[in-house]
């Protein structure tokens, strides 16, 4: 239940909710616990770190064609 209640935090802090509507969806009494809730730097560092994962083309050299004699 606590992981659901920081995702929802998280994502609609991405989608650009006040911070004082989050804090209010969320039923605390203090902009504090509701700023602990919001983890826009771990979603952030965890997208950069999947980058690592990702294929990338390969670095080809095209070979030149060459006659033979």
């Amino acid at each position: 239940m606590h992981d659901r209640r920081h995702t929802a935090a998280t994502r609609m802090a991405q989608a650009g909710v006040n911070i004082h509507v989050i804090q209010r969806a969320l039923g605390h009494n203090s902009i504090r616990t509701t700023e602990k809730y919001i983890h826009t730097e771990d979603d952030l560092m965890a997208r950069e770190m999947s980058k690592l994962s990702e294929p990338r083309p390969a670095d080809v050299v095209p070979f030149k064609k060459t006659e033979r004699c």
